[in-house]
């Protein structure tokens, strides 16, 4: 299993699967939240469901930072931002998503499976030994 290169990538990673998960559930409410206030025809939903889409917009520009930031250790392909790359036949996808699925596991499972070349990544960093540096090639 592959592991990431720095604390940085693994912040990035982690905020990321989280903003995802965050604009996902957003739009969902904002979208009950106005059907709701059609139904029935109250402006305090009005309100609230604007609330929760702006909300929502604020999330999907924050994510699209931190997504162009993780990178899968092997292919270095953006797993949690939207590529139009021919995915591995064996990547999964759940409710039409395949980086829901890479968001859900590194947030529930600490580790994900790159959509792209099917390696699997635990979330940790790698460990570096001071020996390594002062080898000569």
């Amino acid at each position: 299993m592959h592991r990431l290169p720095s604390s940085h990538s693994l912040r990035c990673f982690r905020i990321a699967a989280l903003l995802f998960l965050a604009t996902f559930l957003l739009i969902g409410a904002s979208l009950v939240t106005l059907g709701l206030a059609i139904f029935h025809v109250n402006w305090e939903y009005v309100n609230l469901g604007i609330g929760l889409a702006v909300a929502a917009l604020l999330s999907l520009i924050m994510r699209a930072f931190f997504a162009g930031q993780t990178r899968c250790p092997l292919c270095m392909t953006p797993v949690l931002s939207k590529r139009s790359c021919a995915k591995h036949r064996r990547a999964r996808k759940w409710l039409g998503s395949y980086r829901l699925v890479v968001a859900l596991t590194i947030l529930f499972r600490q580790w994900f499976r790159c959509p792209y070349c099917n390696e699997s990544t635990l979330m940790k960093v790698r460990a570096r030994h001071p020996d390594h540096y002062l080898r000569r090639r």
